[in-house]
């Protein structure tokens, strides 16, 4: 029973994994994170667009927190549901620290930063720093309908016009542990102060669609390796206790007291008496018995 118990103990300890820790920790990496920046797009400000896919096989409900510059006002915080569609999805800001729990792998953030004007000139820098690594991080910058003479820091390796219109410049992709920054510097000059959504291109709906319940799961979020060693350590822990069970419900069964047998020429006849602790003839008239020296018993 005991060395029973010592094998319970000790497979909890080394196989069952830690889903508190887990629960609690939240999401440590981002399997790729694409920033799109959209200056003077339909403010007077920069428009920074994140859109993250966490890696395969993370549980969810996921709990991402991702770091906002200073001055960023937030204007949506969603997760992207089986048709890629935007849901809005819970969060919480707690300073320069934006904390969202997304049922799905793949989530998308919205915020506004200021940029410096200095008459037709419009500069930002962007620094970020997560305590999340990276593993894939692409950025790309927009140019305003109404700018030129873009300049960015690190150099974009292409610039291409989108179908809708506006020119995108490419920077390199990179890996980002976490703790290291991801810094990008823009200068740009304006002809006018025309915002890039009031010439003529239409403006594009930002914002999440009707909110959607968390309680449920996306399939293709779920932990299999973790069901899959806590499912194996269940079957484990209930063969131990079957075998536990069957030991303990086995009747003990009691081994009959050895009986000494008569000698040869011993055999009991009538009249005839013998001693009850040898077994050996007690004559007529004996007190004791002559082989062991035992009181014989009756007359």
């Amino acid at each position: 029973m005991k060395r029973i118990a010592y094998l319970l103990v000790i497979f909890v300890l080394l196989f069952v994994p830690n889903f508190s820790g887990q629960a609690q920790g939240g999401v440590t990496a981002v399997d790729s994170l694409v920033i799109d920046f959209w200056p003077d797009y339909d403010r007077t400000a920069v428009l920074v667009l994140m859109t993250g896919t966490l890696p395969t096989g993370t549980a969810t409900p996921a709990t991402v927190t991702l770091p906002l510059p200073d001055n960023a006002e937030v204007n949506a915080v969603a997760y992207m549901d089986a048709t890629n569609g935007l849901m809005n999805a819970e969060h919480e800001q707690n300073g320069n620290q934006l904390v969202l729990t997304t049922p799905n792998l793949d989530f998308r953030v919205e915020y506004y930063i200021p940029y410096e004007a200095n008459g037709s000139q419009r500069s930002f820098t962007f620094s970020w720093t997560s305590s999340m690594s990276v593993n894939q991080l692409e950025a790309k910058v927009q140019q305003p309908r109404a700018a030129s003479g873009m300049v960015i820091e690190p150099t974009p390796i292409e610039q291409t016009t989108a179908s809708d219109g506006f020119t995108y410049y490419l920077l390199p992709n990179q890996i980002i542990p976490a703790g290291q920054p991801f810094t990008v510097n823009v200068n740009y000059t304006m002809s006018s102060d025309a915002l890039s959504v009031n010439s003529g291109s239409g403006t594009i709906d930002l914002q999440p669609s009707s909110p959607v319940s968390t309680s449920s799961n996306a399939t293709k979020g779920i932990n299999w390796p973790v069901v899959a060693g806590a499912a194996g350590g269940i079957l484990v822990i209930a063969a131990l206790a079957f075998l536990y069970l069957g030991n303990q419900s086995k009747p003990r069964v009691r081994k009959p007291n050895p009986t000494r047998p008569a000698k040869p020429n011993q055999q009991k006849s009538a009249g005839s008496r013998f001693c009850h602790n040898c077994g050996d003839r007690v004559e007529a008239g004996d007190r004791f018995c002559r082989n062991c020296g035992t009181p014989v018993k009756g007359k």
